[in-house]
């Protein structure tokens, strides 16, 4: 635009004028908008009475008509609408184009990315509520590029898994959501036949979000029903793209040097897959194959499954949906520590772990206790550092009852500096050398702080009651526990010492 065109529209006189609006390549909004807008003001304020009157929206941006092309503006608080409007004769035509680089709240809102996830047979389901609010996301392009492959399942947990879009984790968290999901009724093992079996696919992989650090919760995020509500986890990181499935019906073994595709097969797709690797030559096993389902891209209104169309369906970010989940995060592990403790105390102490080991007693001196270290995984280790939210219970008994004068007692010893450990005492009438097998079955109470495996376990709340006393002569203390449970509780309980 020339300067004196510049000039022009700059005049405070006829700053307010009459607009085209045109998309650019949409031959979904074929039709321009007529807007009356102001040409001084900056392009961000353009968009926000744009976007209030529903003319644009995240995937749109400005655009410039140059000569022989169009240029996108990137940085829009930069350019006011005279910089950019096109003027022939007396019209003022401004054009918009489709952004070129996705904006992450599209995405967002397309895919509800912050909303919670629930497993099922058919799928990742979402909530009818958001318990989380996106603040921020990092984009980042996938160098996976366009991948045909097969995937094996041996159990229904492992199928599972994979419809819901779990490809390359062992996380534990997949196994305890899978576990939910299975529970609490949204997974149902009649719908899985066999339990074993196979996929092939195709998928092209376009971009991954990873936004776990920018998520806050709602003010409507409240315990009640709040994995119905609002989910069970939100993914980590998802994977946008598309994905074709396909069922494996028939199989043989044959000599091949490619990978090849039956052009007229329909949507039976044949191929050639090496015992080795996809794409290398030797021997290989033939599968015909039947395609069952599309995340993302298009495909034409006909059975037929035509990849290479689907294919170019994908260039546009439009057409793109989650086609893997990783890092799953249950939705209670992100509400601010003080929150998740209350929800945790709310749920009651549960049974966090419980283990059974064998041992060799050996009785070597009088009234000498021999000293049983538990075996802990870490996560345990870590629960168990906070000694007023947990308990050990243990329990000893002899495998090989060789004296039935002998009677094993223990006492969870819990040193100030170091892990707890298990005093066994061995009472005997008359003192006797000897080594026997004994059976100790141990188990952590305590508040939940994983939450996302708190609700695998039943809807029973223990309570760990404490009486201190002194006794200084041999004689029997008998102390009432006040249960407000049942008229036969069932209790199980252990002397704890201080280290």
């Amino acid at each position: 635009m020339n300067s004196d065109l510049e000039n022009i529209f700059s005049n405070n006189n006829i700053d307010i004028v009459d607009v085209i609006v045109k998309t650019i390549g949409d031959p979904t909004d074929p039709t321009p908008k007529l807007i009356r807008l102001n040409l001084s003001d900056n392009l961000l304020s353009i968009r926000k009475k744009l976007e209030k009157d529903c003319i644009i929206n995240d995937t749109l941006s400005f655009s410039k008509k140059l000569d022989h092309e169009f240029a996108e503006i990137v940085h829009e608080d930069e350019f006011r609408l005279y910089d950019i409007i096109y003027k022939i004769e007396s019209e003022n035509i401004l054009y918009l184009t489709h952004c070129s680089i996705p904006n992450w709240e599209y995405l967002n809102t397309l895919h509800k990315l912050d909303y919670g996830c629930i497993m099922t047979f058919d799928g990742i389901e979402k909530p009818k509520n958001r318990a989380f609010v996106m603040k921020n996301c990092e984009l980042i392009n996938s160098s996976m590029g366009y991948i045909k492959d097969s995937v094996e399942f041996k159990s229904i947990e492992e199928r599972i898994k994979i419809i819901n879009l779990f490809f390359h984790t062992d996380d534990i968290n997949v196994d305890n959501f899978v576990k939910l999901g299975m529970s609490t009724g949204s997974l149902k093992n009649e719908k899985f036949d066999p339990e074993s079996g196979s996929y092939y696919f195709i998928e092209c992989a376009k971009m991954s979000l990873e936004f776990i650090k920018y998520l806050e919760p709602t003010q409507e995020f409240i315990k009640v029903q709040i994995t119905k509500e609002y989910g069970q986890f939100i993914p980590g990181k998802v994977i946008l793209g598309g994905r074709v499935f396909f069922d494996k019906n028939v199989t043989s073994t044959e000599n091949s040097n490619e990978i090849a595709t039956n052009e007229n097969a329909g949507w039976v797709l044949e191929v050639s897959i090496s015992s080795t690797s996809s794409y290398l030559k030797g021997k290989s096993t033939s599968y015909k194959y039947n395609y069952t389902k599309i995340i993302g891209g298009k495909q034409p209104d006909n059975e037929n499954f035509d990849e290479i169309a689907w294919f170019k369906t994908l260039k546009d970010y439009r057409n793109w949906k989650p086609i893997e989940f990783q890092n799953p995060v249950s939705i209670f592990q992100l509400l601010p520590i003080d929150l998740r403790r209350r929800i945790s105390i709310a749920f009651g102490k549960r049974i966090l772990y419980t283990a059974a080991e064998e041992y060799n007693y050996r009785i070597e001196e009088f009234e000498k206790p021999e000293i049983f270290k538990f075996n802990m995984p870490s996560n345990i280790l870590e629960i168990i550092q906070n000694k007023k939210e947990c308990n050990i219970f243990a329990t000893v008994s002899e495998l090989s009852k060789l004296s039935n004068d002998d009677i094993f007692t223990c006492q969870v010893l819990y040193p100030s500096d170091g892990e707890p450990s298990l005093i066994i005492h061995c009472i005997q009438k008359k003192f006797k050398k000897r080594q026997c097998r004994l059976n100790i079955t141990w188990m952590i109470v305590g508040h939940c702080t994983d939450l996302s495996s708190m609700f695998l376990n039943s809807d029973t709340q223990l309570k760990v009651l404490r009486n201190n006393f002194a006794s200084n002569n041999q004689g029997m203390a008998q102390l009432l526990l006040n249960c407000p449970y049942d008229h036969f509780p069932t209790c199980l309980g252990i002397p704890p010492k201080r280290g």
